[in-house]
């Protein structure tokens, strides 16, 4: 890894947006991977995961990631691929959404 940012502030000024990025990750290659953690209680953790869960119910998450992804392709001139981490804070599992 060549350089990591956590909490990094993300404007887009002509959305009139400000967030923080969880974590950019720049490889060595000068690659950049956004990383967004959500943290769950094991209630909801078992319930994101279950074949019950629709995904159009709830695309909060993922609208919220796209943004930043604008924001960092932006600020950095590439994005090369953005995740979700999802952590069940009560047993510790994390899955991860491409």
């Amino acid at each position: 890894m060549k350089n990591v940012w956590i909490e990094k502030e993300i404007i887009i000024e002509e959305l009139n947006i400000r967030g923080f990025a969880d974590l950019i990750v720049e490889e060595d290659d000068g690659s950049i991977y956004l990383y967004d953690v959500k943290t769950m209680n094991a209630w909801s953790y078992k319930f994101k995961f279950s074949k019950k869960y629709k995904e159009e119910n709830s695309n909060h998450h993922e609208m919220q990631l796209a943004t930043y992804g604008v924001g960092v392709k932006k600020e950095f001139g590439r994005l090369d691929g953005m995740y979700i981490a999802y952590y069940n804070k009560d047993s510790s599992l994390i899955k991860e959404k491409e």
